[in-house]
């Protein structure tokens, strides 16, 4: 991901998860990200990851491969 890309994750993070610092909110970006990076399609690396991190952010109960797990379910659905 793009450092923008970083910094408009962690943005989300900051402005929904109470009481989260900017480092902890760019530390989890940066986790959904590197679990991202194995995808070789640039679009589909960018959507769940920005999918994921919505969802994350909206449920904390959530684990990063579960919100991915989902971010993909809703890709193949799309198609």
């Amino acid at each position: 991901m793009s450092r923008s890309d970083l910094i408009l994750a962690a943005s989300l993070f900051l402005a929904t998860i109470p009481d989260i610092t900017p480092a902890d909110a760019l530390d989890d970006a940066r986790q959904i990200a590197s679990l991202c990076a194995r995808q070789d399609n640039p679009e589909y690396r960018h959507t769940i990851f920005f999918v994921a991190c919505i969802l994350l952010a909206h449920d904390q109960t959530l684990s990063p491969q579960d919100a991915i797990t989902t971010a993909t379910e809703l890709w193949l659905t799309a198609r």
